[in-house]
Order: C-alpha cells, then sequence, then structure tokens
C-alpha cells in the first residue's frame, strides 16, 4: 500500500461511521472499501448502490468491523511519524574521534539539549574510517584532508594550537631544551595514528621554516589524555593539543617548552551523505553546528 493510498484512508475512513443526519437515522457515506474492484476480487457484494445512497451489505459490515481497528492502527503509526518531519524530533547517530567529540560536541552539549530538547545525539569514539551508511551513522567529525568525495562537508571549527610540553622533573633530570632540534635527543611520548597504525609524526614550524621529525622514545599511546598523565609521570616530552595540555599546565604539573614552535590541528568538518531527504531533525542540528561554529571563530 502506497503512502497515497493510506493518506486517502484516513481522510476517507469516516465513510464507513454512521452520522446521524436524524435521530435514530444514521447515515452511511461513500467509502473506500467501496471500490468495486475489492469487490470483483472476493467475488462478494460489499456494497448496495443506487443513484441516491450507499448502503453496506452484511457482509460489508462484517468486513468493516474487521478492518476498520487494523486501518486505524495503520492511519495512527503514518501520522505518528510525520512529527519526524513537523518538528525537530528523533536519534541522530553521530560517529568521531576522540579529539573531534573533545573540541566541538563536549563544549555545545549543554546548549543543544536546552536549544532542542526533543533531539538525542548517539555518540560514537571510533578513530579508524568507516562506511558511515553502512554502519548505520547519520554524520561523522572528520579532521580536514579526511573527507570521501561523496560526503558533504561543513567547517564547524578553526584551527587548534598544539605545544609542546614536559614535567619540570623530567627537565630537570634530563636538562632543558636550548634548541628545537633537541627533540632528536629527549624522551618523546607520542600519540599513534590508529589510521596507519604508527606514531604520528610531530609537524612544527620555526622561524618561518616547517620541519618535521618522528618522535622517539619508550611510549606510544592512541589518547592525548594519557599521553599528558605519562608527561606528568617523567616519561618524556610530548606534542598534544592545547585543550589537553591546559589543566595540567595551570596546576604546574607540566611545563609548556619551545615556546617558539607553532604546531597547528587542521580544522575539523560535519560530515554526512549527499542525500535530498533529510530528516528536520537532523537539519537542524546541521543548522545548530553551523551557528556555534561562527560564534566560535
Amino acid at each position: 500500500m502506497t503512502m497515497v493510498q493510506i493518506a486517502v484512508i484516513r481522510d476517507n475512513l469516516a465513510v464507513f461511521e454512521c452520522q446521524d443526519s436524524a435521530p435514530g437515522k444514521p447515515e452511511i457515506r461513500p467509502c473506500v472499501i467501496g471500490d468495486q474492484s475489492l469487490e470483483d476480487r472476493v467475488g462478494v457484494r460489499l456494497l448496495n448502490r443506487t443513484t441516491r445512497s450507499v448502503a453496506l451489505t452484511d457482509a460489508g459490515g462484517e468486513l468493516l468491523a474487521r478492518l476498520s481497528p487494523a486501518l486505524l492502527d495503520l492511519v495512527n503509526a503514518v501520522d505518528n511519524i510525520e512529527k519526524f518531519r513537523n518538528k525537530p524530533s528523533g536519534v541522530i547517530r553521530i560517529k568521531s574521534c576522540q579529539l573531534g567529540i573533545d573540541m566541538h560536541l563536549k563544549p555545545i552539549l549543554g546548549i543543544f539539549s536546552k536549544e532542542l530538547p526533543e533531539i538525542s545525539l548517539e555518540i560514537n569514539v571510533q578513530d579508524g574510517d568507516i562506511d558511515m551508511v553502512a554502519n548505520g551513522f547519520d554524520a561523522a567529525i572528520r579532521p580536514e584532508g579526511q573527507i570521501d568525495l561523496d560526503l558533504i562537508g561543513v567547517k564547524i571549527g578553526k584551527v587548534h594550537r598544539q605545544i609542546f610540553v614536559s614535567s619540570p622533573d623530567y627537565l630537570e633530570s634530563s636538562g632543558n631544551l636550548e634548541n628545537h632540534t633537541d627533540l632528536r635527543s629527549h624522551k618523546c611520548v607520542s600519540v599513534r595514528q590508529s589510521k596507519h597504525g604508527q606514531s604520528a609524526a610531530w609537524r612544527y614550524a620555526y622561524d618561518g621554516r616547517f620541519f618535521v621529525i618522528e618522535p622517539k622514545g619508550p611510549l606510544i599511546v592512541n589518547d592525548y589524555k594519557l599521553a599528558m598523565e605519562a608527561v606528568t609521570a617523567g616519561w618524556g616530552i610530548s606534542l598534544v593539543p592545547m585543550i589537553y595540555a591546559e589543566p595540567y599546565l595551570k596546576s604546574g604539573q607540566a611545563q609548556q617548552i619551545l615556546t617558539e614552535c607553532v604546531s597547528d590541528i587542521p580544522p575539523f568538518y560535519l560530515c554526512y551523505p549527499k542525500q535530498e531527504l533529510t530528516t528536520n531533525a537532523f537539519r537542524s542540528f546541521v543548522t545548530f553546528m553551523k551557528q556555534c561554529s561562527r560564534n566560535l571563530s
């Protein structure tokens, strides 16, 4: 049964209902069940028709009594899903790496729940690239350069700064760094890139020149928070986003080094499939993320 046919039933189901045209004299109006093709298929007359009136036969009355509850359930089910079109409600499933969540979702969760309370977010932390549609996700948060051609990418953030950090105890025992090139002779805590299965190279600019080094050291992790814990425990030097380093800098557990070096994280994008038909909830979510991005820029 098509949605059009369901709409017809919804608008005409009352046709089977009795309406009081006069006391004690119900009127039965024509209805969908009166489609003669149905009578042809079952081989039973369901309605008695004249040029002035239509009345149910005994068979038609029994069929109506049996079908009405099911038809009403069908109509109510269709009416119920219209809420997804008429107001922002439903579940939006999002996939992102931990960094994308910490930078772009955590800061806006409180505001989102107040502005769009009928929308639920299901957030899944995954670092690797997966097929969004096949895995049931509506959107993903990905860094610049990792957006598939069949996806729409909406920039939702600015460039974030990374800094070199160490613990005071490590610098006291290993000696201060006088130059960025000394990094090669120090213990380093590196963060692994799950996409390639190897530790991420450290990229930074110094005095107008761009440098790339492979960190060497006793510890490789895949989480920036764990990297900061290792730094404060004296495992060595690390390059981490400012949002993870800031609490430790304020507490004195870590300190920034090589302040003349500049290292940036590319901006992130909200990515989703190219499709014409989207829910009101998802359109509202995209609009909300765009507005937050503009406010933070």
